[in-house]
Order: C-alpha cells, then structure tokens, then sequence
C-alpha cells in the first residue's frame, strides 16, 4: 500500500510583526519501505529557537532512517524499547552540542538550552503495517476523523530539559513528560495529519478537510492564501499522509496516458 505525503509551514503573522525568525521545521523522508515525517516548533520566547527545530528535527528524520534500516518486524512491537532508545541517542546528541559549544558552566549550559534548543517534536512513521507516532511538547495529531490537540497551557516539557542540570531545573525531573510513541495498525487508518500547534486556527474554523487531497506545492499554496485572510498567529507548520488506493492509481496513469 502507497502513501501520499505532503507538507507547508508557514510564519505567523505575530512573527511577521515582531520581526522574528520562523521557529518551525519541518522535513520528510519517503523510500520504497518507508516514510518519515517530522515537524517541530521552537520556543517563541527563545531568541534562537529555530536552531534547536531545525537540528532536533534533522536528528530525527536522520536517527529513524539509521534505525528503520536496521531494525527487524519484531523490534517495531516493542514500543519501551524503542521509547527508551530514541530518548537516550537524543539525548546524547543534545549534550554533545552542549560539550562543544560551551564550557562547563551550569549558568552558559542553561543560557545555551534556553536561548537555542527549547522546541516540541512530533513525527509519524509508516513501515511494514505499521504507523508509529511520537511527540513531545504540544502539537495536533489527527487520525482520520480523530483530532488530538495536545495542549500543554503554555508551557511545553522540551525535550531539551533534559538536559539541564537537575539544580537548576524548576520541574522536578520525574514531573516532566519526554517523548511518548504510540504503534497502530495501517491497516486501520486512512489519512494521518501531525502539525504544530500553529494549526489550530484550521481545527477552530473547520478547515481541516481542506488539507486532503492536495498534489506538490497545492497545500503550501492554501496555507499562504489562509496567511493572507490572517488565519494564522503563530507559524503554522504541518505533514498530511494519506493512503492511496488503487482507484486514484488508475486515475493518476489515465491522466498521464
């Protein structure tokens, strides 16, 4: 069974006010046994948080590529296993950037998480029969006709926290909540959509159908006319994956014939 992915990111006009970066990243990966979406959101109170997006984000993408190709069917059933592992390389990955950034003072590491990696994460993979979900921080999933907005009031568990020396953390560390991943079945599922919580907007004026069925750059297209009718506040970014049948095979070969 094929999939169709597509994706658009947008800034948000509150952005476009305040002269600040777009914070949001998104990237995606399709092979003949897989296909990987990632979105991720910077903190808005960070100075330079679409670094933090931008490098979580390619992580990521890159880790599940390395560990699709590695992993056997029987691994993709052990959802601890692989929460644990991802957990582990990224934080690795994120206390190498802290080693050769910076020195060793508790202050510039907190400074230095603070000011460039603070961002939420979401990603889907599909391989094999399987779709696996994964978030951190808030967003919106959406499974067919089932929407979850994952709001966290304001204040995202960043993956980045953990990271932060347990002194200086004001959460304790058991409180937080890193990434949760969740495996279903393809089976049972048609159209998957993981955004940030730019989205929203969509959700709140029902616009969400109008994301389906879009080819190239025409969902990037509706999202620059929604930033014209001032729809979007916050960068708005999404990654819509939907099924393909046989039909719209058939149709797609007779409009190419």
């Amino acid at each position: 069974m094929k999939w169709n992915i597509n994706s658009a990111s947008i800034i948000g006009r509150d952005h476009e006010l305040t002269k600040k970066n777009k914070q949001d990243f998104v990237c995606s990966y399709v092979s003949d046994n897989f296909v990987i979406g990632v979105v991720c959101d910077g903190c808005g109170e960070s100075q330079y948080s679409e670094v933090g997006a931008s490098l979580i984000g390619t992580f990521v993408l890159n880790y599940f590529k390395l560990y699709l190709r590695a992993a056997s069917d029987d691994d993709l059933h052990i959802k601890t296993s692989l929460e644990s592992c991802f957990s582990d390389f990224m934080f690795s990955f994120q206390r190498s950037l802290l080693f050769y950034c910076i020195n060793d003072s508790t202050k510039e590491q907190v400074l230095f998480i603070k000011e460039f990696m603070l961002s939420t994460c979401l990603f889907c993979v599909l391989v094999n029969d399987k779709v696996i979900i994964g978030h951190c921080g808030d967003g919106v999933i959406i499974i067919d006709d089932q929407t979850r907005s994952l709001d966290q009031k304001g204040s995202p568990n960043y993956i980045a926290y953990k990271n932060i020396p347990k002194e200086a953390l004001e959460t304790s560390p058991s409180e937080l909540e890193f990434f949760k991943i969740e495996i279903l079945d393809q089976k049972d599922i048609n159209k998957i959509v993981i955004g940030t919580d730019g989205i929203q907007p969509l959700i709140d004026k029902s616009l969400i159908n109008q994301l389906y069925g879009t080819q190239k750059r025409q969902l990037q297209r509706k999202f620059n006319i929604w930033q014209e009718q001032k729809i979007f506040g916050d960068d708005a970014t999404c990654i819509v994956i939907e099924k393909q049948n046989e039909d719209s095979n058939l149709q797609t070969i007779s409009a190419n014939s």
